[in-house]
């Protein structure tokens, strides 16, 4: 036997579900990693679980509950206003609730007119972060991340019978409408800022859709209703005219969680990373992401070789994970002092968050996941019995459309519930290493940026990202 390797041999035939999944039409040829686990993280039944595969939107637990180990649940961002004569001094920690009718508000006891320069320091502006498709950075949901931004970097389009109209209209950019018969449709061009509607107009009023600002700063300052200035480099050493205090993160947590948002993800990741030390100016990420596989390894216990993220969000095809590093992370997530405040962030069967329309009558909190050819879903399944299950199903390379590949993981979370046993799933498990977990710590410093290949776009768009 060689040293330190752990193998495991499934009984297909003793347990059906996990047979049933792995020859699921949807998923053929496809790689399925699965991971299920007592509520202590010890593996139950498990499929290419020390696979790296792609996450998705999963890869946000991991940057969610690094931010709540550093910052505390109780954490709130606190956004600094100073004026300066004729100008308006901005600290910018990174708050990514801050809306229009805030800034708007702080603006008008300002004094903040049309000519009122605004200068900010901000925490961090990577702008798009690594390995991001630029096919997809119109949408909001891949909007440019940068610590003095609005309305999470984005706007939105509505339309009604009189016409069509921006939601956050400090934008900056020029809304056309072209009418037809044909249903709404919508092209953005983004270095012209120009969105154009084409269609009929609805009856009542509607969203028609969701898209990245131009330029997140120079919207924040329009929505203060001044003009963006040269950054500073230094803040006054006084107290601020005004502070805008952020939810604390107990509620950013769910509002990143449920709904899954990414750029709230990512300034989460950047948050934690910064509550380490100072970041690059020029790229942040790199020393960022180390930060939290370094958290995984030393703080959760997972072995720093299970984990390359390139991201917080998941949005990015670099970012890979194991199905058994989730399940750790999840079981540790139990023992923390904020557990209740981390389960009340998952999303739930039934609602709230991206699994209302899923696992209906299941009892079941936790993340999905979603870009191109790639569905993960993971959490905790509480059975009938009071029992409860930490699962990670995590698919990649799937042909087939991505409603098909989630209902194939639904199916067999739903038969997991009604299991009556998972002892005899699992016929050898054997190591030269301790068997108490298969998360041990590793050695491997998360520093060794030799394996991130150099590309700064993706062949392939990740159109959607729940």
């Amino acid at each position: 036997m060689l040293a330190g390797l752990t193998l495991t041999f499934l009984a297909l035939g003793r347990f059906e579900p996990l047979h049933e999944l792995l020859q699921d039409r949807a998923l053929k040829s496809s790689v399925v990693a699965v991971a299920v686990a007592d509520e202590r993280g010890e593996l139950l039944l498990s499929n290419s679980e020390a696979t790296r595969v792609m996450p998705a939107s999963n890869m946000k637990l991991f940057t969610v509950a690094y931010a709540l180990h550093r910052l505390g649940p109780d954490f709130r961002y606190r956004t600094r206003f100073f004026k300066v004569g004729n100008e308006v001094w901005v600290d910018a920690p990174g708050d990514p609730t801050l809306d229009s009718a805030q800034l708007a508000a702080v603006g008008r006891r300002l004094g903040v007119g049309r000519r009122t320069r605004i200068r900010v320091v901000q925490a961090y502006a990577p702008g798009v972060p690594q390995g991001w498709n630029h096919g997809y950075l119109t949408a909001r949901y891949a909007a440019q991340i940068e610590a003095w931004s609005v309305d999470r970097g984005g706007f939105e389009v509505w339309a009604d019978s009189k016409g069509v109209s921006l939601r956050s209209p400090s934008c900056g950019v020029r809304l056309l409408h072209q009418p037809d018969e044909k249903p709404l449709r919508v092209s953005y061009d983004l270095p012209g800022r120009t969105v154009t509607v084409r269609g009929a107009l609805p009856k009542e009023p509607q969203r028609v859709i969701a898209l990245a600002s131009p330029d997140p700063s120079e919207a924040a300052c329009r929505a203060l209703g001044g003009v963006e200035a040269p950054p500073l480099e230094a803040l006054p050493a006084r107290e601020p005219d005004i502070t805008i205090e952020s939810r604390p993160l107990r509620e950013i947590a769910a509002m990143c969680l449920q709904p899954s948002d990414n750029n709230i993800a990512e300034h989460l990741l950047l948050t934690a990373a910064l509550s380490e030390g100072p970041l690059s100016s020029e790229d942040p990420y790199p020393q960022a992401t180390d930060r939290l596989v370094l958290f995984a390894a030393k703080t959760v216990g997972i072995d720093a070789d299970d984990l390359r993220p390139w991201d917080g969000s998941g949005l990015s095809r670099h970012d890979l994970v194991t199905a058994r590093s989730i399940v750790a992370l999840l079981a540790w997530c139990l023992d923390q002092p904020w557990r209740d405040v981390w389960l009340e962030a998952q999303a739930r069967s039934g609602g709230p968050g991206t699994l209302a329309n899923r696992l209906k009558g299941l009892d079941f909190a936790g993340k999905t996941g979603y870009i191109d050819s790639v569905a993960s879903l993971s959490g905790y399944l509480k059975r009938t019995d009071g029992s409860v299950l930490i699962v990670s199903v995590v698919c990649n390379h799937f042909k087939r459309p991505a409603s098909e590949a989630r209902q194939a993981i639904d199916r067999f979370v739903e038969k997991l519930a009604e299991a009556r046993e998972f002892g005899t799933a699992i016929e050898i498990r054997r190591s030269d290493a301790a068997q108490s977990l298969p998360f041990a710590r590793s050695g491997v410093a998360a520093g060794d940026r030799s394996a991130r290949p150099f590309v700064h776009g993706l062949a392939a768009p990740a159109w959607a990202h729940r």
